[in-house]
């Protein structure tokens, strides 16, 4: 299994290198279009992490209201994070 995952990742980066090199863009436009993406995807994925730290919260509230609170502050960070990200 992670024998695969290693050769994807392998290719990838070799996709990935290739493609800045023949890019049309300079290396400034190019790393700033990376970075762009890059902190859309992390404020994407902390966004959906945060929603199921809230899943998990509602789910804990049940059984421990302290333990919810906590979960739910962590929730909240997650959303601070991925806005401050966007």
């Amino acid at each position: 299994m992670f024998r695969g995952i290693r050769t994807a990742a392998k290719y990838f980066a070799i996709g990935v290198t290739l493609g800045l090199f023949f890019s049309p863009r300079t290396g400034e436009e190019n790393r700033k279009e990376l970075l762009k993406w890059a902190r859309a995807t992390v404020g994407e994925v902390m966004g959906k992490e945060a929603d199921m730290v809230r899943d998990l919260a509602d789910r804990v509230g049940e059984q421990s209201p302290t333990l919810s609170r906590a979960v739910n502050a962590v929730g909240d960070k997650l959303d601070e994070v991925a806005a401050d990200l966007q």
